[in-house]
């Protein structure tokens, strides 16, 4: 979802790559002519943040923003996005940038293209979104989520969870329209307990009165914040590699609340997903602000 879209062009595997940033600068703005779009009342925008004036589809179908851009500058179809770390304010904008693969140049002059770590995309072979065609796969993007790590320790997790079956059920999809990762029961019981567990040994003072819909607050007051935001044990999602892993820091993992009597909370931005959910687990907005995503639809796995 943005409210203002920069369409960067640079002439330049399926893979998908994310590294934590502050800040995403673009590069030349083309135009795509004859674009692809449909008008509709605002009723679809209800929910929505203030300012947003429509959507754009980002997915693997044939008038996606990001097809269309391939298909006008004869290009593979790559694109990567920075969702703002900071939504509420203006003084921070996301940008997608489309037809490229860098440079993504960082605010000091760094070009984070070179930073990068990549994991392959996975086709689920079962759509279920709105509009989905019979025995056509799915047009989200699903990675090889392979375990998660709590300061280095793993989660106690059925390995099947996280695999795709011939019914389209399990492994890990990407969402920006879910506001908190979710993750299937039998994930999240353990996940949390063992994020309990760590957290003792942070000294962290755990609320008895958690708001809706987390499970696991604490107190905001004896919370000591670092660059990476509140000191809480650290998530690693492990990709298809135990050498390629996504870092999730307190910036990322928690979510600022006020309680029912007006103190100040961090909670742990994780859901329970139920223990039907399609998808094992859905890796959500609030998990991704502040990261600059790069993903290509070549070579699908």
């Amino acid at each position: 979802m943005f409210s203002d879209i920069l369409i960067a062009y640079v002439n330049q595997v399926n893979s998908v790559a994310m590294i934590k940033i502050d800040l995403c600068v673009t590069g030349k703005v083309g135009v795509v002519p004859n674009f692809v779009l449909s008008c509709s009342d605002t009723s679809l925008l209800r929910g929505l943040p203030d300012g947003v004036s429509g959507l754009a589809g980002l997915g693997r179908f044939n008038y996606s923003l990001p097809s269309q851009v391939s298909k006008v500058f004869n290009s593979p179809q790559v694109f990567a996005l920075c969702l703002p770390s900071c939504p509420n304010t203006t003084e921070y904008s996301g940008a997608a940038f489309f037809n490229t693969r860098g440079p993504y140049n960082f605010a000091s002059g760094v070009d984070l293209s070179s930073h990068l770590s990549y994991t392959p995309l996975i086709i689920n072979p079962i759509g279920f979104t709105l509009i989905t065609y019979f025995n056509y796969p799915s047009a989200e993007y699903f990675i090889g989520l392979t375990s998660i790590k709590i300061d280095g320790k793993q989660v106690d997790i059925n390995p099947s969870l996280l695999t795709i079956d011939n019914n389209g059920y399990g492994g890990t999809r990407l969402s920006t329209i879910t506001p908190y990762t979710t993750l299937h029961t039998s994930i999240y019981r353990p996940f949390i307990q063992l994020f309990i567990n760590e957290s003792m040994t942070h000294n962290l003072t755990i609320s008895t009165n958690p708001v809706s819909p987390f499970e696991v607050c604490f107190n905001a007051s004896g919370m000591h914040k670092t660059w990476f935001g509140p000191k809480v044990p650290v998530i690693d999602l492990v990709m298809h590699s135990e050498d390629v892993f996504w870092k999730v820091y307190g910036s990322n993992s928690m979510v600022k609340v006020e309680g029912e009597y007006g103190e100040g909370l961090w909670c742990l931005g994780f859901v329970d997903g139920g223990d039907e959910a399609r998808t094992s687990v859905v890796i959500g907005a609030s998990n991704t602000l502040g990261n600059l995503a790069e993903v290509s639809s070549l070579n699908l796995v």
